[in-house]
Parts: C-alpha cells; sequence; structure tokens
C-alpha cells in the first residue's frame, strides 16, 4: 500500500465539506482519488451512488481500472457487480448523459448527438461568410476591412472564430459580451490597467538595477560613467514618458563603439 502524505491523507479522508486538492503531474492523484473511493465503499456507500469525473477517455478507464483492482484487493466483492453502471467517467460523457434522460425538460430531442468539433466549425466559418457579404457595402464594416485586411477577409475570419470559440468555454458568454463595455472600457478598469502595467515596470527596472549592479563590477570606470548617464532616466524615472527617454537613450548606448569602453 502507498504511504500517503499528510495532505493526502486529509483528502482522503475528510468529509462534510467541499475539498479541493491542487496537484501537479506525478503526484498521486489517482492514487489518492483510488483510496477515497474505497474509503467510502467501506463505510457502506455502493460504488454505483459516487459520481467520479475526469477530462480524458483514458483518464476514465485508468480510474475505473484501479478502482476495479482496488476493491478485488479489499475483498469488496459486492461492489464488482456495481462497478460497470457506476458513474466513473468524463465530463462531458456524463453532461451528455443528463441532457438526453431530461430531453424532455430541456426541450431537444430524444436522439440527440455529440456534433464533430469539425462541423461546427465549417458551420461557423458558413454563417461568418453570409454575415460579411452582407455587411460589404456598409461604410464603417468596409473601414474595418480596410483597417484590419490586406490581400483579403481571411485572417480576419480566422480572429474572429478563435474569439468565438474561446467564449464558447464561458459558463455565460452572452452575457460577458453584453456587459464587455461596461465591465472592460470605464475609468476605474483603465485606471487599474495602468496601475498594474506601471507595477510591472517597476518590478522589470529592479531586475534591471540587479544585472546592472552585476555588470558594474566588470566594467571600467569611464564605461561605467557613461552607462550611468544613459540609465539614469530608468533608474530614478516616476512616470512612462521618463521611461521613454531610457528607450531612447540606450539605443544611442549600443552604438557607443569598443574605444569609448
Amino acid at each position: 500500500m502507498m504511504a500517503f502524505t499528510k495532505e493526502q491523507l486529509e483528502a482522503i479522508n475528510l468529509d462534510g465539506n467541499n475539498i479541493i486538492v491542487s496537484a501537479g503531474a506525478g503526484s498521486g492523484k489517482t492514487a489518492v482519488l483510488t483510496e477515497r473511493v474505497i474509503r467510502k465503499l467501506k463505510d457502506g456507500v455502493d460504488i454505483d451512488k459516487l459520481l467520479i469525473l475526469t477530462f480524458t477517455n483514458e483518464a476514465a478507464n485508468e480510474m475505473k481500472n484501479r478502482i476495479r483492482k482496488a476493491i478485488i484487493n479489499n475483498k469488496l466483492d459486492k461492489q464488482l457487480d456495481l462497478i460497470d453502471s457506476s458513474y466513473i467517467t468524463t465530463f462531458d460523457s456524463y453532461a451528455y448523459s443528463l441532457v438526453k434522460k431530461y430531453h424532455y425538460i430541456l426541450n431537444v430531442p430524444k436522439d440527440i448527438k455529440i456534433t464533430d468539433s469539425g462541423i461546427i466549425t465549417i458551420y461557423k466559418h458558413k454563417v461568418l461568410d453570409n454575415i460579411f457579404d452582407n455587411l460589404y457595402g456598409n461604410p464603417l464594416f468596409d473601414k474595418m476591412i480596410n483597417a484590419y485586411c490586406l490581400k483579403d477577409d481571411i485572417l480576419l475570419k480566422k480572429f474572429i472564430i478563435d474569439i468565438s470559440n474561446k467564449l464558447d468555454l464561458l459558463t455565460d458568454k452572452h452575457g460577458y459580451l453584453n456587459g464587455y463595455l461596461d465591465n472592460y472600457y470605464n475609468e476605474t478598469y483603465l485606471k487599474d490597467l495602468v496601475s498594474r502595467y506601471n507595477e510591472l515596470i517597476r518590478f522589470k527596472i529592479i531586475e534591471i538595477r540587479t544585472l546592472y549592479d552585476e555588470l558594474c563590477n566588470y566594467a571600467s570606470d569611464s564605461l561605467i560613467n557613461k552607462m550611468d548617464s544613459y540609465f539614469k532616466p530608468l533608474f530614478d524615472g516616476n512616470s512612462y514618458n521618463e521611461y521613454l527617454l531610457f528607450k531612447n537613450n540606450i539605443i544611442r548606448f549600443m552604438g557607443v563603439d569598443e574605444d569609448g569602453a
């Protein structure tokens, strides 16, 4: 039997609370989850009363095989008869089974099928082509095409499809889009972006200053004096415009020949 850590044992035995366990690859996630399932079975819970979901079919099959072996090793013979009807599957498969089971509540056909992602992409392109064809001739639309397209509109369409695919991952993409301007184009949000950007710049300046000080240990006094004059706007600056002076300075500095060292 695997020797579990204190944190793993907590994940195995804790009940009555929501548990979030953050674990990287090779950290024993499957072993911990298997042991948690066996502990539940020993406490009198049947395997077909548990919901065990993974992201891939491969992971689901591995989990089921691990649990089956653990059931045999622990002589929980009754559970062997139930494991094939248990919910050890993927999130997608389980959601699909719920939709089929309660199709009459959701007002969808009973024989609903999972569409191949390639077919969905083809359909999206067809819809987008129709939208573009209808919008050509609109001054605002034509202005956008002239601004973002060169030979054709293929890249712009691809960009829109990519955005659509990412939006499909949201639980409420319509709510996200409807509130996008209010949430992301207001003075408070923009000020926060500028503040975070300035904070990132200050952090990078600290890193550069550390490297600069190390470099000075190997440079001549004359080169250090020249570097100081170029880097001063960066180290002493308090605004983005002052940092831009450093950008211009460093371009000139890179043009200094070896005789100036």
